[in-house]
């Protein structure tokens, strides 16, 4: 349940940064995407298109430590005692560089051997880890091998924002599908 609400909090941070500011001014110029050229009248369901194509789903995968395996108390059922198991988890990030720079949160990362990142489209690439504040629960991953056309996020200016805009946040936490919460 905390892992949930950091990736919340981290979905609300980037949907403050780019979605909430894409949605009092409509598009920007500057990163202008194909998704930016969309028409807005500032509609949720506007900015929900223009951004969901920076959105990528991220499936971890890891070995766990022995401590692990004796706090879980599926390891007493069939799991026996020490070793090392498989864990896997499922989270969200958004393109922010069309080089394949993908910003996520550190607890993400943190634990896990192998990242795979399904883009919009449903292709899928390994990435790596390129930086990390755990401090602040932000990542910085790295899209591998030859990438096709990415559409990064455009980037918001917070110093726009009043008290009481809305801002949206999106993604695909836990691997439900693409959503957007206010």
């Amino acid at each position: 349940m905390k892992a949930q609400r950091h990736l919340l909090a981290a979905l609300a941070a980037i949907g403050l940064v780019g979605t909430g500011a894409a949605l009092r001014t409509g598009p920007t110029v500057a990163n202008a995407t194909p998704a930016a050229a969309i028409p807005t009248d500032g509609t949720i369901a506007d900015v929900s298109e223009r951004t969901m194509d920076s959105v990528v789903e991220i499936t971890m995968t890891g070995q766990t430590a022995d401590d692990e395996d004796m706090m879980d108390p599926s390891s007493f059922f069939g799991g026996g005692f020490g070793g090392h198991e498989q864990k896997v988890g499922q989270a969200s990030g958004v393109i922010v560089t069309a080089s394949g720079r993908i910003l996520t949160n550190a607890h993400v990362v943190d634990g896990f051997d192998e990242l795979k990142v399904t883009l919009s489209d449903g292709s899928e690439y390994t990435a790596k880890v390129v930086g990390k504040d755990t401090k602040a629960d932000l990542a910085v991953i790295q899209l591998q091998g030859s990438l096709p056309a990415l559409k990064p996020i455009a980037w918001g200016d917070s110093q726009n924002l009043r008290l009481g805009d809305i801002v949206l946040a999106v993604g695909n936490g836990i691997g439900v599908g693409k959503s957007v919460s206010m």
